[in-house]
């Protein structure tokens, strides 16, 4: 089974994907209560399920290659120095107004790690597969047309608001 769906479908609204999977999961790894493991095949209970999304500060001529290989630098260990990009701050300051990344953590958090990894050119965010991920992808995205950002998707190698456009992303053949 596939559990993930690319940014443009979760905008367009598809919320019965976690429901689907919360009570059903693949390949569970249970021990017996005395240490010893056993692949349990399919097991009843709730499972966490997430993506990542990046948000990019580039230029407007960068390529969707351009875009990949800025997310796979920002994922690494190592970060640009310099002064930080003024959409960016904009753009995670009004992020975690609504969805506050820092203690007292909600339970209803869209976030399955916090906090965001916040870089002078972009924000990593690792999000739930859950109806309030689903709500703040639609603010990622609004947010990220307001400030002129891109967005690179790591699961479907698709970078969206390239050049301006927020409807159509780029995937690894285009």
């Amino acid at each position: 089974m596939f559990l993930y769906q690319p940014v443009w479908l979760l905008r367009a609204g598809i919320n019965a994907i976690p429901k689907l999977f919360s009570g059903l999961m693949l390949g569970i790894f249970q021990t017996d209560g005395g240490g010893r493991g056993r692949r349990s095949g399919f097991w009843s209970g709730h499972v966490a399920v997430s993506f990542d999304l990046v948000v990019l500060s580039v230029e407007p001529s960068a390529t969707a290659d351009d875009v990949r290989q800025m997310a796979d630098h920002c994922t690494g260990m190592e970060h640009r120095d310099g002064e930080l990009d003024q959409r960016i701050v904009s753009f995670y300051e009004e992020l975690r107004a609504r969805f506050p990344d820092h203690p007292p953590y909600d339970p209803e958090s869209p976030w399955m790690s916090a906090p965001l990894a916040v870089g002078i050119d972009h924000v990593r965010m690792n999000i739930s597969y859950s109806p309030r991920g689903s709500e703040v992808v639609d603010v990622v995205l609004d947010l990220a047309e307001r400030y002129g950002l891109v967005i690179y998707d790591p699961q479907g190698d698709e970078v969206t608001g390239l050049r301006g456009d927020y409807e159509v992303p780029v995937g690894p053949g285009d």
